[in-house]
């Protein structure tokens, strides 16, 4: 998976080996530091990053590591995953809903208070959609960490 997404461009890491993360466009990049001093910094037009495999079910999380880390965990690539990169590009996500007709969402946000505030939040701005939600979540704080332990 990982090989796949360096080969089109979709990830690839800095001169500090820093992940970079991009949207279809390339014109947003999503950068995560990986050293000791752990960072998070966005450059360009924000945008939804997506790992589109199918158009239902949409599964969100908040940042695109826990995208890669959960595709890991589970090898589902039923679907489209998208990083909303925590609040930030949450009412993009109706756009979407649209134009892939979606009816079955999975929120697999952080396992914390801003986690669950945005799930309650999406669920709401979505309320006029006939759409099933599943929250998803581990006992850790979000999906990277839990690889992590596993």
């Amino acid at each position: 998976m990982i090989y796949k997404l360096i080969e089109n461009g979709r990830i690839s890491a800095d001169d500090n080996s820093n992940c970079i993360f991009f949207d279809d466009k390339k014109t947003f990049a999503h950068l995560r530091g990986t050293g000791s001093k752990r960072f998070f910094c966005s450059i360009g037009d924000s945008n939804i990053i997506e790992f589109k495999y199918q158009k239902n079910p949409l599964y969100i999380f908040e940042g695109p590591i826990d995208v890669l880390s959960y595709l890991s965990i589970y090898s589902n690539y039923n679907g489209n995953f998208i990083s909303t990169n925590g609040e930030m590009l949450i009412n993009k996500i109706e756009s979407i809903v649209k134009r892939d007709d979606v009816k079955e969402i999975h929120l697999c946000l952080d396992n914390d208070e801003k986690g669950e505030e945005l799930t309650k939040k999406i669920e709401n701005n979505l309320i006029n959609y006939d759409i099933f939600f599943i929250r998803e979540k581990t006992k850790f704080k979000d999906w990277n960490e839990y690889l992590c332990n596993q």
